[in-house]
Parts: C-alpha cells; sequence; structure tokens
C-alpha cells in the first residue's frame, strides 16, 4: 500500500475511534442522567413515603390515644356509678333498719290503722279481712277491728293466716279475689324509685 494510501487509511480509522468515542461519551452520560433521575425519582418517592407513613403513624397514634381516653372516661365513670349505687343502697339498707323499729314503737298501732285503711279504700268493699304479721294480731283485737269496721263503715274482720312483714298489712276481700298490699316492704318497693330519686340528690348535691 502506498504512503499516501495508509494516511488515509490511518485518518478513517482515527475518525471512526473518535466517533466511536463520542458516541460512547453520549450514551454514558446520557446514562448518567437517566441514573441521575432514577435516583432523584427514588428519593422524592421515599420522602413521600416516609411522610405518608409518618402522617399514618400520628393517626394511628391519635387513634389509640382516644381509645385509651375513652376506655379511661367509661371506667370512670361507671366506678363513679358503682360508688353512688352502693351509696344508695346503702341508704336503702339504713332505712329499712329504721322502718324495722317503727313496728316496736309506741306510734305502730296507729301507723297500722292508716295503712289497713289506705288499702281497704283502694279495695271499697263492705266485707273485708286483714292479714298480718303474727306479732300484730295483739294490736288487732276485737275491739280495735269493731271500732275500725264503725270508722271505715264496713265489716273488717281478722283473716286466721298470718305472713311475715315487719310491719303494715294485706286487705283483701273477704273471697280472697281481690287484695291490696300495704305491707311495709311493698309500700317501700312502690316508693323506691321515687325514693331512689331523692336519695341520689341528697347524697350527691353538689358532686
Amino acid at each position: 500500500m502506498k504512503l499516501a494510501e495508509q494516511t488515509s487509511a490511518v485518518k478513517i480509522i482515527e475518525k471512526i475511534e473518535e466517533d466511536a468515542g463520542k458516541e460512547a461519551d453520549a450514551v454514558l452520560k446520557e446514562a448518567r442522567n437517566r441514573a441521575e433521575e432514577i435516583i432523584k425519582e427514588a428519593r422524592s418517592r421515599a420522602k413521600n413515603e416516609e411522610e405518608e407513613i409518618l402522617q399514618k403513624g400520628g393517626r394511628e397514634a391519635e387513634l389509640v390515644k382516644q381509645r385509651i381516653i375513652a376506655d379511661a372516661r367509661l371506667r370512670a365513670r361507671k366506678r363513679k356509678l358503682d360508688v353512688k349505687e352502693a351509696a344508695i343502697q346503702a341508704a336503702f339498707s339504713e332505712a329499712e333498719k329504721e322502718i324495722q323499729k317503727v313496728g316496736t314503737t309506741a306510734k305502730y298501732p296507729s301507723i297500722l290503722k292508716r295503712m289497713i285503711k289506705e288499702a281497704a279504700a283502694s279495695i271499697g268493699s263492705d266485707n273485708i279481712e286483714i292479714v298480718a304479721r303474727e306479732a300484730d294480731r295483739k294490736i288487732l283485737t276485737r275491739d280495735f277491728l269493731k271500732a275500725l269496721s264503725k270508722e271505715f263503715g264496713a265489716n273488717i274482720l281478722l283473716a286466721p293466716q298470718t305472713i311475715k312483714t315487719r310491719g303494715g298489712a294485706i286487705v283483701r276481700i273477704k273471697d280472697g279475689k281481690i287484695e291490696a298490699d300495704n305491707t311495709f316492704e311493698t309500700r317501700m318497693s312502690r316508693m323506691r324509685d321515687s325514693l331512689r330519686s331523692h336519695i341520689a340528690k341528697i347524697l350527691f348535691r353538689g358532686v
């Protein structure tokens, strides 16, 4: 090969190598740019995910906090109600003890008489019998019943049966089909709801 041809060939090869180098540089540059974009996107996505995780975690933590507070409030409310209920029951217990004492006082015969008359009035019959506790039979004598019958305007007798009660009596029509229970226990039971409200107001005034 002549010298001129050799020189030309070398130049062509150099040109090819130069172009190849440029293309390689361009490819590398593009690859680097793309890599940087991918890294940037990844970092941005990671940051967004981190913020989302933090926000989600914050929301969950707040929900847990609210549940704990709500549970504590319920337990506190239940405890408060339990204390009130115990106090009310204690008050009823004391009231029952006091009522039990009434049956042994000098005032009891007049109280028993009034309770019998109230029960008899609710029945509205001319023939009435009284069912009382054994201890009260000594109060409900023939003279007592005679005076009560005259005062009430009805025939009032004492039933042979007795009942267990702290005081008061059951008053019924002679055939037993209609009766009015005016014992201390039944009377207390009827008044329990209104008494409960009244006791609660007294016990927890200003609470």
